[in-house]
């Protein structure tokens, strides 16, 4: 059960940070595609609205360069 929690809020920063990682982005096409994410509420796994800092989304964005989805 715990796998599957992970699992389910690895897709959910997975798909607020995808728009972001596209190859080809310059740094201002990708700042202004976090800060709208950052600005926006988001259904999370649980089933509750949240909001994301633009800080968290830059350290998502950089995990996830480092490491990928695992």
């Amino acid at each position: 059960m715990e796998d599957e929690r992970r699992r389910e809020i690895g897709l959910f920063r997975y798909a607020l940070i995808r728009p972001a990682i596209e190859p080809g982005l310059s740094k201002a096409e990708r700042g202004w595609l976090v800060r709208a994410v950052a600005e926006a509420e988001h259904l999370g796994p649980d089933g509750r609205l949240v909001r994301v800092g633009r800080s968290t989304l830059d350290d998502w964005i950089r995990a996830y360069r480092e490491d990928g989805f695992e």
